[in-house]
């Protein structure tokens, strides 16, 4: 498989490329700013009583890109974030999306659906983890591109006099830094910020939308005859065999389209398929009409869940529908 790039990574790769003349481009909050998200605060540009002036950092735009640490705690669907965080406020981080890249559970992204205010701050997710998190879970949180979060405020300005507080590290920032549905947001420790100096993160974020829209790239679409092959369809899976849907066989106990694990190699979506301890159960595709000489070849994607400890088998059958009869069956 070609390797991967997020939309992030691509941003910060074209900063560092476009502003490697600027002595700052991207830096990480050291300490926890002011409450309403007015401050922030990088150990690294402290320069003691001398070195810079209260100006230095005037009309320089910052970006967030995202925040970042090890929680210090978790639940099914819940993780305690780093205690340095500092409190962001109730819900401030409702939407956003957060990933779990190293550590228990890594490999794991979920949608934030609420967060205390307290610090540290628990945040519960839509979908429970794939294992709890716990003290080597490194996660990354990115501001949502959700409709219902529009007064999110991720880039702002230091103000044009008196913005830095040359001793701390400390900028002060106009907006301040605002989460979900417009609450302010305190930038603690981890804060993951890009340094737009003279001009404004919506020009970059263009250059980008523009490169990603003139792409052109390799797609791999499974060719089949099979309606809905490639599961792009969106519907419920009934129990009645169709033509041009998937249905279930024998009531199995959960048969259903999910996105949950995207992306896969193929596809945005697959169904999701639970059965009792019983023989039988499954789903089966859309009947296609064929013609008694051809010959047929026959694939299907399949993956067990959890492909660790899942221990059952089950059969893929290609099946003669006019006659009720098993035409090949091969064991996974």
């Amino acid at each position: 498989m070609p390797k991967e790039y997020t939309r992030d990574d691509i941003i910060l790769a074209l900063a560092i490329e476009a502003f490697a003349d600027q002595d700052i481009v991207d830096l990480t909050t050291t300490a926890a700013g002011a409450a309403d998200g007015t401050t922030v605060i990088f150990g690294d540009i402290a320069y003691g009583s001398s070195g810079a002036t209260t100006t230095s950092f005037h009309d320089t735009y910052m970006h967030l890109r995202r925040f970042t640490g090890l929680a210090t705690a978790g639940g099914a669907s819940t993780i305690t974030l780093r205690t340095s965080m500092g409190d962001p406020g109730v819900n401030v981080l409702a939407n956003f999306i957060i990933k779990i890249t190293a550590g228990t559970s890594s490999g794991d992204t979920r949608t934030i659906a609420s967060n205390t205010s307290a610090n540290p701050t628990v945040a519960t997710v839509s979908a429970a983890f794939s294992s709890t998190p716990d003290t080597t879970s490194f996660y990354e949180i990115y501001p949502s591109g959700d409709a219902s979060s529009s007064q999110i405020i991720r880039s702002t300005k230091a103000l044009h006099t008196g913005s830095f507080t040359v001793a701390s590290g400390t900028i002060t920032v106009a907006p301040g830094f605002n989460g979900d549905l417009g609450v302010n947001m305190l930038m603690g420790i981890g804060a993951e910020m890009l340094f737009y100096q003279g001009e404004r993160f919506t020009l970059h974020r263009s250059a980008v939308n523009r490169v990603l829209r003139n792409m052109r790239y390799p797609a791999f679409l499974p060719v089949t005859l099979i309606p809905d092959g490639d599961q792009e369809g969106s519907y419920t899976i009934g129990t009645t065999p169709s033509f041009t849907e998937w249905s279930g066989v024998d009531a199995p106990t959960t048969a259903a389209k999910s996105s949950t694990s995207y992306p896969f190699p193929f596809g945005r979506q697959y169904i999701n398929v639970v059965t009792a301890a019983t023989d039988n159960e499954g789903i089966q595709s859309a009947t296609v009409a064929v013609d008694p000489d051809e010959n047929m070849n026959v694939a299907v994607l399949v993956q067990k869940t959890p492909a660790a400890t899942e221990t059952a088998t089950f059969d893929v059958i290609f099946y003669d529908v006019t006659n009720s009869t098993d035409l090949k069956t091969v064991t996974v």
